[in-house]
């Protein structure tokens, strides 16, 4: 029971600090990434902001933003790993728990976004549908990164 509640605890915190560090970055969810210029903060969105550059269709562009969520997807996996090798028991089974709770929320949030952004006809919502897509990926991976990093910080004190 103590574990249960524990588990609950962290996913509760987990979102609210995604949200936060997102707002307080100036990231926040559903930011549109047609301006490029502010976006340019770590290789993905570099990466990315050159294909946006350099596209010239609504096609190139969703190639764009989709391959940049593949990319987050892939850092979401890289530190998930490397949290667990540096985990004990406890730890990785919230951090499992998390999650698992984040990849429901993640297709639950995709879901709607499709009924209320890309279902709306023309082809700039579905580029912006792609972005919110991938910008909630980018926050799940920077949260991950932010509690792998803090443990690196800990050990030096």
């Amino acid at each position: 029971m103590k574990k249960n509640i524990i588990a609950i605890l962290f996913i509760i915190t987990s979102l609210i600090f995604s949200f936060l560090f997102g707002f307080f970055t100036k990231d926040i969810l559903f930011k549109s990434k047609t301006n490029n210029q502010n976006r340019t903060n770590n290789v993905i969105d570099k990466n990315e902001a050159i294909c946006l550059e350099q596209a010239s269709s609504t096609a190139e562009t969703i190639a764009c933003v989709q391959q940049s969520s593949k990319e987050w997807n892939n850092e979401i996996s890289k530190y998930i790993n490397l949290l667990n090798d540096i985990s004990n028991t406890e730890e990785s089974q919230a951090l499992k728990t998390s999650q698992d709770f984040w990849s429901k929320q993640n297709k639950l949030d995709n879901k709607l976004i499709t009924l209320f952004v890309k279902n709306k006809g023309g082809t700039m919502y579905l580029q912006l549908a792609a972005s919110d897509s991938s910008e909630l990926k980018k926050q799940r991976a920077e949260f991950l990164k932010w509690l792998y990093e803090i443990q690196d910080i800990e050990e030096n004190y």
